[in-house]
């Protein structure tokens, strides 16, 4: 447990990700405090500009459970902050597969927006911003094996950009 934490604290996200795989029954019985710990760390992971989408929003899926009110709208206001951004600190430029990390996005925001009926709205207008610039980004892809590669790249849980955009009937991305 004190390493799942440590982890997190030194953002290694990916790490953390790891270590929650294999000792997640270890983190069903966390403290409060504990717990309070791994959801403040992890919200604010986001706000850094390291990449690691993919294993920030695994764990956030994981504990979606235990987000409190306050943890989510933390989480859209650096969500909001981090997709308007125009420059290197905007959520998708350090992910090297920009589909796939904003079908993850949209999947956190569905598991949000469903946990907290008050948030739907907000989580539907990020996501209406976050696909608007991949939809962009898509529209300038000209060679078929970039696209292959955009679409068909495996997360940690063996799922592809195209079976999230089916589950979450993204048809914006496949326009292109």
């Amino acid at each position: 447990m004190e390493l799942f934490l440590r982890a997190l604290e030194l953002e290694a996200i990916d790490v953390a990700a790891l270590i929650y795989r294999e000792f997640f029954r270890l983190l069903r019985d966390v403290t409060p405090h504990e717990e309070e710990l791994i959801l403040t760390s992890l919200v604010s992971s986001f706000s850094k500009s390291n990449g690691m989408l993919e294993f920030k929003c695994f764990l956030v899926r994981q504990f979606s459970e235990r987000l409190l009110l306050r943890h989510a709208r933390r989480l859209l206001d650096t969500l909001d902050l981090k997709i308007g951004a125009k420059n290197k600190q905007n959520i998708l430029v350090l992910n090297l597969n920009i589909v796939k990390s904003a079908c993850l996005v949209v999947e956190m925001l569905e598991v949000i927006g469903q946990k907290f009926n008050s948030l739907q709205v907000r989580c539907q207008t990020i996501r209406n911003r976050l696909v608007a610039i991949v939809k962009e980004y898509l529209s300038k892809v000209t060679k078929e094996s970039e696209m292959k590669y955009l679409l068909l790249e495996k997360d940690a849980e063996h799922r592809d950009a195209l079976d999230l955009i089916s589950r979450y009937k993204i048809a914006e991305f496949l326009e292109s």
